[in-house]
């Protein structure tokens, strides 16, 4: 084996494909690029690497391990090329981490990949990728986030996917959405929401305690609300129901919010049922 000291790449004359720990206690440079041969990051290989600065990762690797750069507190920029598959908890803690972009490579994220990544503003997919899914807690108390641009072909938001992501307020949610989990949205800065046409599912407490939220439309799609989708929305003042849910949890919002639904139907024995203010469409 062998270091190259200026390129700062790690090369293996050996068959091996895994970048483990061992090589990993070998790089102590501010700049790291893992190229071939290597197809895999072993779990925890740099996990609280406290020198690197910035990751670049060659095509050859497709698979980042459980925790392999968790709280590397001062990584500013990753480049992931032709990664595949990010596993969980990979970049957990990253705190220094601004932006993120996540290459058309990439197929799916587990969960905790990057909670409390809490410097990190953008995060966008680029076109072309097909992931359909949005793991639980995935960008989880990533306190800074504002903006993130989401796969064209997503279907499904997990439970806790931006959990408390405080200033998130630009989401554009693509038509493909059909499921948004359990407090996928809990404690963010959402100012208005446009869900697609489409939706048939949001889970309990999915938007919970969003307090710059003022107005929602539901689109008429929606089958099934969970309880407490928008309690906790102090400033919430109207949500506009189309068309009946075959299914609508309790206290879905606070007292002070207004429902705009139809006469004499389900929604509006819902209304009559929690005492609920009521505006016919």
């Amino acid at each position: 084996m062998g270091y190259e000291n200026k390129t700062r790449v790690w090369v293996d004359s050996g068959n091996y494909d895994v970048f483990d720990k061992r090589t990993a206690r070998q790089m102590s440079d501010k700049e790291v690029t893992i190229a071939s041969p290597y197809r895999r990051i072993d779990n925890e290989a740099m996990k609280n690497n406290i020198k690197m600065r910035t990751l670049i990762l060659g095509n050859s690797v497709k698979e980042i391990g459980t925790e392999a750069f968790s709280r590397c507190t001062n990584l500013r920029n990753v480049y992931l090329n032709g990664v595949r598959t990010i596993q969980k908890g990979a970049f957990f803690g990253c705190s220094n981490l601004k932006e993120l972009k996540i290459p058309q490579s990439v197929q799916y994220l587990e969960k905790y990949a990057f909670m409390e990544n809490k410097g990190i503003r953008q995060i966008s997919y680029e076109p072309g990728n097909r992931s359909t899914v949005l793991s639980s807690d995935l960008f989880r108390e990533c306190n800074r986030l504002r903006q993130i641009i989401l796969p064209r072909h997503l279907a499904e938001i997990r439970g806790g996917a931006f959990y408390r992501c405080k200033e998130l307020d630009g989401i554009i949610f693509p038509d493909s959405v059909k499921r948004i989990g359990k407090e996928a949205f809990y404690g963010n800065g959402v100012t208005s929401l446009d869900l697609p046409e489409g939706l048939l599912e949001i889970e309990d407490s999915a938007f919970f305690k969003c307090n710059q939220l003022e107005y929602v439309c539901l689109p008429r799609s929606v089958k099934i609300l969970g309880k407490w989708v928008f309690h906790g929305c102090n400033r919430l003042k109207i949500l506009e129901i189309p068309e009946d849910p075959e299914v609508i949890g309790p206290w879905i919002i606070n007292r002070s919010c207004i429902i705009r639904c139809k006469k004499a139907g389900r929604v509006d024995q819902y209304c009559q049922e929690y005492g609920f203010s009521v505006e016919y469409l």
